[in-house]
C-alpha cells in the first residue's frame, strides 16, 4: 500500500494515477490529488505519513493533541472562519489552522469535546475534512456487551471520529482520518480483544460534507 501525499488516504500500489518527482514515485487515489499534486509539488513532499503519524492526539496533563486534514480553504479567511468555529466548544485549549498544510492542529481535552463534535464543527464552517469512512466485517460477537467493548475501545484510537457496530450483521462502521490511522491498525485494535475482523466491503472515500448538518 502507498499513501496519497495530498489526502492521506491509503492507495493500492501501483496506482494508475502516479507522479515522478525528485527521484521519488508518488501516487494518488485520483486524478484530482494527482493534479493538486502537481500544481504544487514542494507543499506536498514536505510531509511524510512518518511525520504525520507521530503529531497526533499525543497525552499530557490530560491534554490531547491533534492534526485533522481540512479540504476546501481557498483563502486566509477562511482559516479565521474554522478557527472561531472550532474554538467554540468547551474543552478546546488552542486551535492554529495551517491554510498551506490544509490541517488544523489542536490541542483539547477529550472529557470535554469529542473529535466528532471537532469535525462537526469544521462542517459547521461550510468545510470538509479528510476522513473516510469504511466497513468491517467482525466475527465472534455474541452479546451486546462485545458490542460496546469494540466501540469503546475503537474510539479511545488515535484517529477514529466514530465507530458503530452492528452485532445483527456482524458490521462495524468507522468513520476515521486516514493520515492518523489506518486499516491495518483498526483491525489490529478489534483483533486484540480476541474477535477477528474480515474485509466487508471497505471504501476510501472522503466524507462529503452533509446536508443534515
Amino acid at each position: 500500500m502507498a499513501r496519497d501525499p495530498v489526502c492521506g488516504m491509503e492507495v493500492t500500489s501501483p496506482s494508475e494515477f502516479k507522479i515522478e518527482y525528485n527521484g521519488q514515485t508518488y501516487e494518488f487515489c485520483s486524478t484530482a490529488c494527482q493534479s493538486k499534486f502537481k500544481e504544487a509539488p514542494d507543499k506536498y513532499v514536505q510531509i511524510t505519513p512518518e511525520k504525520s503519524n507521530t503529531t497526533y492526539r499525543i497525552s499530557a496533563d490530560g491534554i490531547e493533541h491533534l492534526q485533522i486534514p481540512i479540504m476546501g480553504m481557498d483563502c486566509a479567511s477562511c482559516v479565521v472562519n474554522i478557527e472561531k468555529e472550532i474554538g467554540k466548544l468547551s474543552g478546546i485549549k488552542k486551535v492554529k489552522v495551517n491554510y498551506l498544510m490544509e490541517k488544523a492542529y489542536l490541542d483539547y481535552q477529550p472529557d470535554k469535546v469529542t473529535t466528532e463534535e471537532i469535525i462537526k464543527a469544521i462542517k459547521r464552517a461550510g468545510y470538509q475534512s479528510g476522513t473516510a469512512t469504511m466497513r468491517l466485517g467482525i466475527g465472534g460477537m455474541h452479546c451486546a456487551s462485545c458490542v460496546t467493548k469494540i466501540e469503546k475501545e475503537l474510539q479511545k484510537k488515535p484517529g477514529i471520529i466514530k465507530a458503530s457496530v452492528d452485532l445483527g450483521s456482524e458490521t462495524a462502521h468507522i468513520t476515521y482520518v486516514p493520515s492518523l490511522v489506518n486499516i491495518s491498525q483498526i483491525k489490529e485494535t478489534i483483533e486484540k480483544l480476541d474477535f477477528q475482523t474480515f474485509d466487508n466491503a471497505v471504501s476510501g472515500l472522503v466524507e462529503q460534507k452533509s446536508s443534515e448538518e
